[in-house]
């Protein structure tokens, strides 16, 4: 038992290492978090644009802790798109700059959960990518 606390304990710590050398990748990149000027800063995080009301399915609710809900959402509102084509990241960066849907989707251990801030951004919806529907 003393052997899995320790590999899971030295696991936690290389993945936040790891964490930590993104995020210092990612924010130093020129133009991050400058999209035309929407600069709600939350909790230390730039976000690209206004999330609106959040809300989690009940199936990430039951399913996902809550560090990797809020992982995710400021992944999205930062401007990573996560595991999604290279067509929709150009139109994630467009509507940033001129309004449209929003959209992320990224693997976890969990399987594909998606990111949506609607084109009004008035809600960004954290769901199951076999939830999601465009309709």
């Amino acid at each position: 038992m003393r052997i899995i606390h320790t590999l899971f304990f030295l696991s936690v710590n290389v993945f936040n290492e790891f964490n930590d050398h993104i995020n210092k990748e990612f924010y130093s990149r020129p133009g991050v978090g400058e999209a035309q000027g929407v600069g709600q800063n939350t909790g230390g995080i730039k976000m690209l644009f206004e999330s609106g009301k959040k809300v989690v399915s009940p199936a990430i609710n039951d399913n996902v802790t809550k560090d990797v809900v809020r992982l995710l959402f400021n992944r999205h509102l930062t401007g990573d798109w996560g595991d999604i084509p290279e067509l929709d990241k150009r139109r994630n960066e467009e509507a940033v700059l001129n309004g449209g849907r929003i959209f992320s989707g990224y693997f976890t251990g969990h399987g594909k959960i998606c990111v949506v801030t609607d084109q009004n951004r008035r809600t960004t919806r954290i769901l199951f990518a076999d939830e999601y529907s465009t309709r």
